[in-house]
């Protein structure tokens, strides 16, 4: 009884230290790694604005720019279930006025005239479309704990699927000694 008790003790202080450890480390530092490659992003927009190559008032450029500070503010509210809800109701289309502004800034990027810069544009975008799920993943602790059993499982089951197969080729092997030598036991 008492070893039961230290057990499930011991189980719930190492769950609350990782827990710990997760929201007031890990995660912190996954926001502000991703928050600096959306910001490595926004600094090529305003390299283009600085290269004079668009216009910091045109609105493909306005709308690229609120797009990435978007981004940068609301980063710590992302999670797995937020995208993954996001997603199914942008497939179903029961999104409305934030499918129409994702389609909107689509338009204005697409309404540049030059066509290096409006490639450019669609550049930042996509690599910003990159970067997300990828951060969305890495800071859900769920995620995080099923793709260590994963890579953990996936070490050791080939050696118990070679064990096996050695257990049934030595087992093979006996049988077929045991009969090939069987007449010389009733002797």
């Amino acid at each position: 009884m008492t070893i039961t008790i230290f057990y499930i003790t011991s189980c719930a202080i190492a769950l609350t230290g990782l827990l710990f450890v997760w929201e007031c480390g890990l995660r912190p530092l996954m926001l502000d790694n991703f928050r600096d490659k959306v910001f490595v992003v926004r600094d090529r927009l305003y390299l283009l604005a600085q290269e004079q190559r668009i216009d910091c008032n045109s609105e493909a450029y306005r709308a690229v720019e609120q797009f990435l500070n978007g981004v940068i503010r609301y980063a710590h509210r992302f999670s797995l279930s937020s995208f993954l809800l996001t997603t199914r109701a942008y497939r179903e289309g029961s999104l409305g006025a934030e499918a129409s502004s994702s389609t909107a800034l689509l338009q204005k990027i697409g309404a540049v005239q030059d066509v290096a810069v409006r490639n450019e544009l669609n550049a930042l975008v996509t690599d910003i479309t990159y970067l997300l799920p990828r951060y969305i993943a890495l800071s859900s602790l769920p995620f995080m704990i099923c793709t260590a059993i994963y890579l953990m499982l996936r070490n050791s089951v080939p050696a118990v699927v070679k064990t096996k197969q050695a257990a049934v080729t030595t087992f093979k092997e006996e049988a077929f000694l045991s009969a090939k030598y069987e007449r010389l036991a009733t002797a």
